[in-house]
């Protein structure tokens, strides 16, 4: 595109990126209720962030059969890593990790002959996103962790399994919107793809 600015830096630098998962999982009433409870635990020297990150899902399986509903909640972090934003020729070096915190709910079927559709409704809360900022002096770092936003939708899956074929449909409806900073105007990112099928 015409408005797409090349830019090269010679900035060489070494990250190193360490994380672990553990999780335990119970069943309770008669198995009907199944827990998982997980904790990811993760670094980044770029950032000098240590960052641990809990999770936890729960399932039903209903007296219908078949179903089964499901929630789970969480957190997630993405470091910035090897990202422009975070290069010390022409960036900010001190970028930390994006955050976001997960809620889903859910119900699942299952028929006999493996046919399956799933119905899923979730709501991100983002923050510490990277941003540019606009207005920087001369001076002064180009990109900051002051972004926050939303993002929301439902999915639904449909799969129908055949001796020679299987059958995928999906339909997705999400809205995504950013701040650059607490008191700035709302937008839709790139990433706002209201119908996705």
């Amino acid at each position: 595109p015409l408005d797409t600015t090349k830019v090269v830096s010679s900035y060489q630098g070494r990250n190193v990126y360490v994380a672990g998962y553990v999780q335990a999982e119970t069943g309770v009433l008669d198995s009907a209720v199944t827990a998982i409870l997980g904790v990811r635990l993760e670094h980044s020297s770029r950032s000098g962030q240590t960052e641990p990150s809990p999770r936890l899902r729960l399932s039903w399986r209903t007296p219908m059969q078949g179903l089964v509903a499901h929630a789970a909640a969480g957190t997630y972090y993405q470091f910035p890593g090897d990202r422009l934003e975070a290069d010390p020729t022409i960036g900010n070096p001190d970028l930390g990790a994006e955050r976001s915190r997960h809620l889903l709910v859910g119900a699942a079927r299952t028929w006999p002959g493996g046919t399956r559709l799933s119905l899923e409704a979730y709501h991100k809360s983002l923050s510490d996103l990277i941003v540019s900022h606009a207005n920087a002096a001369e001076g002064e770092l180009p990109f900051t962790n002051s972004g926050e936003g939303t993002a929301k939708g439902f999915e639904f899956l449909a799969h129908v399994p055949h001796r020679t074929w299987d059958g995928w449909a999906s339909y997705s409806w999400t809205r995504v919107r950013y701040r650059d900073r607490a008191d700035g105007p709302e937008y839709a990112p790139a990433q706002d793809l209201t119908h996705t099928i």
